[in-house]
């Protein structure tokens, strides 16, 4: 039999629960059955080490072990060696899967060997009816979409091939197995008196409620189960399914005592009735009162009369907006908890109790009350006293609770008096915290912020420390809010909601400065200028800090790498100017620091790659500043999995003239990820560098083959084939290059040099006005059109149209472009120029010979002795 109780919090299940155990231990039913009472806490007090468990992750066997310990009681009971037996049996039936699962084992069984116990568990209990795994099961269902349902499956039956057949009942269902050999156990301690077990506040283990009904079904008849909690268990449902108690009668034999309340629905019409008779309720307006005032009496009666004068359920029930006769509620409920309290130490308990921030962590309230020594179960007992103001914690409590502490923490807020007169208790609260904090004040901050419990202790100490001194507590958010930062923006953005929700109200530049602060987390992540008023504020708040924290080396350089990346992100023009900020501050980068040089070699990745592609440019930029910031983040980070970042690496390598570096680079690119079309692309970039044009070519047709549209692709081949005189097959992957992307600028260039030195000049003058056209800006158009207008004024004998073109090209030439002065000054018929230029452009890179050899613009000063001395001839 199973009996369900439930009622909110500090309604009496607790008491009535009590009470029915006292009546059994009368000598009229003493000896006729047992009554067993067990909750959470008595579970804590057996065992503080194994039951030290959040509420959130109580999972099914800390529950089955918390019953077996209260009947144990520290001795073994040979009553409880089955459930004793079935653990063993569990864990020889992992170790046996592990074996067999184990690396370089059957090939067959490979595609599963990454699961736990439990995901091999959820594929055989599904039997292949993947849609409909589980939310639990993600990485499962990852598995069977990345292999496919016949392999999985053929693994799966291999293994309960393999597998003994009780074994294979731990894998599926190891909880279920479990709670049916605790049952099997609490039934052979009933044959010798029936037992009646309550489990008191339901609600902490109501997430692992139906294994616990194996147990109950297992336990026979002899045993009674009584239920008490915050939730009514008889119609509830489950992923859409109804799998309440009243859904399984037959298998429970099922009683329910109605919700202990203050009143019930039929006590609020009758109530409402009688307080105002000419003021009929509609229909629903009992439901709706109930609701509204979960029948607390004086909140009924308060609604009552505000029904009487109103006739307007809306200004009794809870809204968004202001509303002062639903406040009326409120005010008076909390100024009669306030009146009835018999002396200044309780009505200390209630404020303590309206600020305990967490239901979780008790030490600050031990701390607020000034009780060294209290004990654990003590406090619960007061916040049990008070529930009304403690219940904001539990998910389902009733608006009245939220509101009621919400009044108390507003008069707190607003009441100087009354702040005044519990900062004391404040203080010992935040100094609770700061000795939490101090045990780990050694810790990096990257340690810190990792932790959760700090996170919590923190978070607590920050809490206690505003409330108690605003001015003071607000000099300290700089500090975690910038560790949160680096580390965990949700806990940063705790700390500005700290400072908010707390907040007096008496500083328009706090408020300001939470505003610019909240931009840095999220809240304006795509309105840069907001982004960087807000580091500048941080910047200027934390030069005003005093000493420690402006001293502390980890957040010295946390905030001047957050001042260089929001840089970075105003505008890609910063690029550089951020770059050399990331690059300054890694001389002061700890070993210990692994998160924040992760980071910061994310944004040297970032800087670097606008400093190659400025504002989402198609084509790089070639610049060899770029290679530096790489160099960086490949010394601060393992990016042995990322291929996009050895593609990136060789392409500001290449630009670095560090050609076998940047060949390196972009076969470490494609070593990962092998089907990019774009990292043999930049491998035959590199590899064109060194002059392995053959080499180049293969990369390239590679890339085709793997992407045939990428029309980057064909123009690179072209480039390669041209290097290596083929000029019909370069121009027939230019033309490819051009068709499937009319407005690539750089394929009809390299189409104009293939026309041109075929002697083809009217179509390559086409060709580079045509690319002229798609990139008005772009120099090297112009300039090889320039220099082949120049050379046919030469030829022509037109003077001042071959100094018109040479000047047009001079003008575009940047000063260290050797090679490109090396050409005009050869058309020009300025010869010892011309070499000088291009013995510089050979010393700056010497794959440039083979070209000189052929480049038409060079022709003029070949015939020269010094030419072949230059090249090599």
């Amino acid at each position: 039999m199973v009996i369900l109780m439930w009622g909110l919090g500090g309604i009496g299940k607790s008491s009535l629960t009590r009470k029915f155990v006292e009546i059994s231990n009368e000598k009229l039913f003493r000896d006729l059955f047992a009554v067993e009472r067990l909750d959470w806490e008595l579970f804590r007090e057996l065992d503080t080490k194994r039951f030290a468990i959040e509420r959130e992750k109580v999972a099914a066997e800390d529950v089955l072990d918390g019953i077996v310990a209260y009947f144990e009681q520290g001795e073994r009971d040979s009553a409880f060696s089955d459930y004793r037996k079935a653990k063993d049996q569990r864990i020889k039936a992992e170790a046996e899967l592990a074996k067999l699962l184990q690396p370089g084992g059957d090939s067959q069984l490979a595609p599963v060997s990454g699961l736990a116990t439990r995901g091999i568990g959820a594929l055989i209990r599904w039997g292949g009816r993947w849609g409909k795994l589980d939310e639990e099961s993600k990485e499962v269902a990852k598995v069977v979409e990345k292999y496919g349902e016949s392999t999985i499956k053929a693994a799966l039956a291999e293994i309960e091939r393999r597998i003994k057949r009780e074994q294979l009942d731990f894998i599926t269902e190891p909880d279920v197995a479990l709670a049916r050999a605790l049952g099997r156990c609490l039934k052979q301690k009933a044959i010798a008196k029936p037992i009646v077990l309550i489990l008191d506040t339901y609600e902490i283990v109501e997430g692992v409620d139906m294994i616990l009904r194996q147990v109950m079904m297992a336990s026979g008849e002899r045993l009674m189960w009584v239920l008490s909690g915050r939730d009514p268990l008889g119609p509830s449902h489950y992923r859409e399914q109804k799998v309440g108690y009243d859904a399984q009668a037959d298998d429970f034999q099922l009683r329910k005592v109605p919700e202990v309340t203050e009143f019930s629905q039929n006590d609020v019409a009758m109530y409402v009735k009688r307080a105002a008779p000419t003021a009929p309720l509609p229909t629903d307006g009992a439901e709706r009162i109930h609701k509204a005032t979960f029948g607390i009496p004086l909140a009924v009666k308060i609604a009552a009369e505000i029904w009487s004068e109103s006739q307007n359920l809306r200004d009794i029930e809870p809204s968004s907006g202001k509303n002062p006769k639903r406040e009326k509620i409120v005010s008076l409920l909390t100024e009669r908890f306030l009146t009835h309290c018999p002396n200044a130490t309780e009505r200390q308990q209630i404020y303590a109790l309206a600020l305990l921030r967490r239901i979780d962590e008790l030490g600050p309230l031990d701390a607020m009350l000034g009780r060294e020594s209290e004990s654990d179960s003590a406090i619960r007992t007061l916040a049990s006293r008070y529930s009304f103001i403690f219940a904001q914690s539990y998910e389902h409590d009733s608006y009245v609770h939220r509101e009621v502490r919400d009044a108390l923490i507003e008069r707190i807020r607003l009441d100087a008096p009354v702040r005044n007169a519990i900062k004391p208790m404040l203080k010992r609260a935040w100094q609770w915290g700061a000795e939490r904090l101090a045990e780990r004040e050694d810790w990096s901050w990257e340690d810190r912020v990792d932790s959760d419990s700090w996170q919590r202790d923190a978070l607590d100490y920050l809490y206690y420390r505003l409330w108690e001194d605003m001015e003071s507590g607000f000099m300290e958010i700089p500090a975690f809010f910038l560790a949160g930062l680096a580390y965990d923006t949700v806990f940063a953005r705790a700390v500005l909601s700290l400072a908010e929700e707390i907040d007096t109200g008496d500083s328009r530049k706090r408020k300001r400065l939470i505003e610019a602060w909240e931009s840095l987390v999220g809240f304006w992540w795509n309105d840069n200028d907001r982004r960087a008023e807000g580091i500048r504020s941080l910047s200027k708040a934390w030069r005003k800090l005093p000493l420690p924290p402006r001293d502390d080396k980890e957040l010295e350089t946390i905030l001047k790498w957050q001042a260089a990346k929001i840089d970075l992100e105003q505008k890609d023009d910063n690029a550089d100017r951020a770059g050399k900020a990331l690059l300054s501050i890694i001389p002061q980068l700890s070993d210990e620091w692994e998160q924040l040089r992760e980071r910061v070699a994310d944004s040297l990745v970032q800087a670097g790659r606008k400093l190659l592609w400025p504002h989402g440019a198609r084509y790089a930029v070639a610049t060899p500043h770029a290679a530096p910031l790489f160099d960086a983040a490949f010394a601060l980070k393992d990016w042995r999995g990322s291929s996009s970042f050895w593609h990136f690496y060789s392409a500001s390598l290449h630009y670095a003239n560090r050609a076998e570096e940047a060949v390196t680079a972009g076969q470490k690119a494609i070593n990962i990820d092998p089907y990019s079309a774009m990292n043999h692309i930049g491998l035959g970039i590199a590899l064109s560098d060194q002059g392995q044009f053959d080499a180049a070519i293969t990369a390239y047709d590679q890339a085709i083959q793997l992407d045939p549209g990428d029309a980057t692709a064909h123009n690179n081949l072209g480039n390669a084939l041209s290097d290596q005189g083929q000029l019909d097959a370069a121009m027939a992957a230019y033309n490819q290059a051009i068709q499937l992307d009319p407005k690539n600028a750089a394929a009809h260039i390299g189409l104009g040099i293939a026309l041109s030195e075929q002697g083809q000049l009217d179509a390559a003058i086409a060709a580079y006005n045509q690319a002229i056209q798609l990139d008005p800006g772009g120099a090297i158009a112009h300039n090889n059109l320039g220099l082949l207008l120049a050379d046919q004024a030469r030829k022509a004998g037109d003077s001042d149209a071959l100094q018109r073109h040479v000047d047009q090209v001079r003008a575009l030439l940047a000063a260290d472009d050797h090679y490109g002065r090396a050409c005009v000054e050869s058309v020009a018929g300025n010869t010892d120029q011309a070499l000088d230029f291009l013995a510089r452009a050979i010393e700056d890179d010497s794959s440039r010979k083979d070209w000189a050899k052929q480049d038409p613009d060079l022709a003029w000063i070949r015939d020269d002795p010094r030419f072949a001395e230059i090249v090599g001839e």
